[in-house]
């Protein structure tokens, strides 16, 4: 039985060749699998975007705190994905790897922009919101390119994305990862993930408080509380930016 393991390239095939008390559950090896979790996670992510911006524009805090509850499931979907593939090895699937880390940057990055939209609607261009374009518009460069050269056999990003997405979709026709392609993750890409998301929520959430809190002759208009928030943003954004670059030369170094 243990060769016929070690053959199995695929879920579907270890479907075909196994005993049931071998296999995930039906739910992990259909609608949970953990490419389809992260796929969750990115449209969770996106319409919350939207409801969200759509709240800011409109005056609306039931979109704003619905577009909040749709992010933080998109985030609850990224932290469940690598726990549920970590649970059996035939749910840990060598596109998983880089499926994960791509999503992060689809949804940072959009993030970044929506909550500069907004920024730039109360306190319009500033010397702080100038700053947080720039580093925007680097970090996601520098991630693009970070990501053309950790792939293999010359393989271009759109059909990298592709390839993602058709794992997400078909996730049992996967390869299943090996040994050797589940190296671990680089440590400065993960404080850079971490930091954009934890600083992109704070901001979003603190932004929503601030609009819908009641107006006094004592309390700072919401341009003068934005452009603060739009401060302590942008210290994050630097350290997540220096944290890229630093993940960058890591693997410059590495492949020397």
């Amino acid at each position: 039985m243990s060769n016929v393991v070690e053959n199995i390239t695929t879920l579907r095939e270890a479907e075909q060749l196994l005993p049931p008390d071998q296999l995930p559950s039906t739910k992990k090896r259909e609608i949970l699998h953990p490419n389809r979790i992260t796929g969750y996670g990115l449209v969770l992510s996106y319409s919350g975007l939207v409801t969200w911006l759509t709240g800011q524009i409109t005056l609306n805090p039931i979109l704003e705190y619905a577009g909040l509850g749709m992010i933080g499931a998109g985030f609850a979907c990224d932290a469940a994905d690598g726990k549920v593939a970590r649970s059996h090895p035939m749910l840990q699937t060598s596109i998983g790897k880089s499926f994960d880390p791509l999503v992060d940057k689809l949804v940072n990055y959009p993030t970044q922009l929506v909550i500069l939209i907004s920024f730039l609607l109360t306190i319009g261009f500033s010397p702080v919101t100038i700053t947080m374009a720039l580093i925007t518009v680097l970090g996601a460069a520098l991630d693009i390119y970070s990501t053309k050269i950790r792939l293999q056999n010359g393989q271009n990003l759109s059909g990298h994305l592709g390839e993602c997405m058709d794992g997400c979709i078909n996730p049992k026709d996967c390869e299943l990862a090996t040994p050797e392609s589940k190296g671990g993750a680089n440590a400065l890409g993960k404080i850079k993930t971490v930091v954009y998301s934890v600083t992109n929520a704070a901001m979003m959430l603190l932004m929503t408080t601030c609009s819908n809190a009641p107006t006094s002759a004592e309390t700072a208009s919401q341009s003068d509380g934005n452009e603060t928030l739009a401060t302590i943003g942008l210290g994050g954004y630097v350290i997540a930016f220096a944290s890229s670059v630093g993940s960058l030369i890591k693997k410059k170094l590495s492949k020397r």
